[in-house]
């Protein structure tokens, strides 16, 4: 096995182990604390995931550098961009898990700044999602285009994949508003049934996206 399959089983099993957290999180009427622990818990592999990717994007954008194509130009300006959207997702991610762990202490209780700042940083990193999971639609848009004269096995690898991300696409633009909706709503203090509802209707999209994210992780993996 390649380091690069090896980087993406990795990012694959990081991702089973948020969509087991999210599916024990996808009930009604969560108790918020719960929510909490849940996104604690989930936070740390996606963390991770992220990372994995990161790792992986890096070593693309270097092949592509050293092997000096014309061709590919625009590729690599894709893939930077990917690689900057990546880096500033994983600031947000870490300060997530600062905020989480302040909002999961002892000394939480009643504090309404932790809750706001959690829902804000959820609510950034999900528009940097977004626009992460664009850029790889574009990207893949661009690697489809110059290489006409690939195999159709690979065209159709190429396809699924983007037809995969068109899917995340789909699901994140559900998923920003409402992580707006709540974040907005802690700012106002919204009651909260419907603040619970609304993070129950955010995990059920993102246990949806992250079950395509094994299947395009799988995708990767697969060889012809």
């Amino acid at each position: 096995m390649s380091n690069d399959d090896q980087d993406i089983r990795r990012k694959l099993e990081q991702i089973q182990q948020v969509v087991t957290i999210l599916q024990a999180m996808d009930v009604r009427n969560l108790p918020y604390s719960q929510w909490l622990t849940g996104q604690a818990k989930k936070n740390h592999p996606l963390t991770g995931a992220n990372q994995t990717e990161l790792d992986l994007k890096q070593k693309e954008i270097a092949q592509l550098e050293s092997s000096n194509d014309p061709s590919e130009a625009a590729i690599l300006a894709d893939e930077k961009a990917e690689l900057a959207i990546m880096n500033d997702k994983m600031k947000l991610m870490l300060e997530l898990k600062t905020a989480l762990d302040a909002a999961t202490g002892p000394q939480a209780a009643g504090d309404a700044s932790l809750s706001q700042r959690v829902a804000d940083l959820i609510n950034a990193i999900g528009q940097d999602e977004l626009k992460l999971k664009q850029q790889q639609v574009v990207t893949l848009t661009h690697r489809i285009g110059i290489r006409p004269r690939a195999s159709q096995r690979d065209l159709r690898k190429l396809q699924k994949l983007k037809s995969g991300e068109q899917y995340e696409v789909k699901e994140l633009k559900k998923i920003s508003p409402l992580n707006q909706q709540i974040a907005d709503g802690v700012r106002s203090g919204e009651d909260l049934a419907t603040l619970t509802s609304l993070r129950r209707r955010v995990t059920h999209h993102e246990l949806l996206m992250k079950l395509q994210n094994e299947k395009q992780l799988n995708a990767r993996l697969k060889k012809g």
